[in-house]
């Protein structure tokens, strides 16, 4: 079961319709770039950047956390939010 990102997400009121966007590793099913229909029950995690912060984004949040110290100054100098 692979987590797949979102991004131009929309939502009609029962389904959100998105492009895939990044290169799934364990699945051939979607592709990168690909418009995707996914239901709110599939959704595991979600985020949107309110004023340069991060809301919700539990994934990243852990991927940052098991950063070393230099993957982490890495990470805040190319993200286009702070934590």
């Amino acid at each position: 079961w692979e987590h797949i990102w979102l991004s131009n997400v929309s939502y009609d009121g029962a389904t959100f319709h998105a492009l895939v966007a990044n290169d799934p590793v364990d699945t051939q099913e979607v592709k990168i770039g690909q418009e995707v229909t996914v239901a709110p029950t599939e959704i595991s995690d979600w985020m949107y950047i309110d004023d340069g912060k991060l809301v919700g984004g539990e994934t990243i949040r852990v991927m940052v956390e098991r950063m070393s110290p230099e993957e982490k100054k890495e990470f805040d100098a190319a993200a286009p939010f702070k934590l």
